[in-house]
């Protein structure tokens, strides 16, 4: 009887001191696994974020260089002959022949812009791509008085329904070319926003199934 509760007293013994044993050789390993993981986590967040940092860098530059790129180019076709000796003579005699050389001049870009509009230094437009439009007054429009105050091309957002859709630049319009002066009129082109978002959905594709792209001005 004795010896049968020695026995049990003794297993029980080396079942608790397996017990122990399992527990102090498990303790280490646990922080070892959670130090690796933390490690590991913390080595991919800092990736994550060194190429979200890259993308952003990327993105910014070629949203600078899209928007300057058009409005460089609005600026470049504002300075065209045609554009120029309408405004300087919109009330001699021959305006309807320089009339015909302007929208012979809107016909070849055309393509490039969803609408193309000429108005006078005072804000009154005066020739539109499909003619009409013609005799509106603009002189009010906030890009129409920044852009000819700081005689430079200035780009508006067209939205519609809280969505933008497109954009509007106001390029002035010199005489002779002389940016110096004040302008004698504006060109102003419509645009959808095809190109920019063509930026961003190439660069959307590559940010995986948890990314996505914001402009924020």
């Amino acid at each position: 009887m004795d010896n049968t509760n020695g026995k049990r007293q003794d297993t029980s013994l080396g079942r608790r001191l397996f017990s122990w044993f399992l527990i102090i050789a498990t303790v280490p390993l646990l922080v070892v696994s959670a130090v690796s993981y933390y490690t590991a986590s913390r080595s991919l967040t800092e990736h994550a974020q060194e190429e979200l940092f890259a993308i952003g860098d990327v993105t910014e530059k070629l949203v600078i260089r899209t928007v300057s790129d058009q409005l460089e180019r609005a600026q470049i076709v504002a300075q065209g002959n045609a554009f120029r000796d309408l405004l300087e003579n919109k009330d001699a005699d021959k305006t309807e022949d320089l009339t015909v050389s302007a929208m012979a001049r809107i016909a070849t870009i055309s393509s490039s812009y969803n609408i193309i509009r000429v108005a006078d230094a005072e804000g009154k437009i005066i020739l539109t791509q499909d003619r009409q439009g013609e005799g509106q007054d603009i002189s009010a429009n906030t890009a129409f008085v920044e852009a000819k105050e700081k005689r430079r091309p200035i780009m508006e957002d067209i939205i519609e329904n809280g969505i933008r859709t497109g954009f509007k630049i106001y390029a002035p319009v010199f005489s002779e070319g002389n940016n110096q002066t004040d302008p004698i009129g504006m060109l102003i082109t419509e645009s959808a926003t095809e190109t920019l978002n063509k930026v961003l959905t190439e660069i959307y594709n590559n940010l995986g199934d948890t990314g996505d792209v914001f402009i924020i001005n």
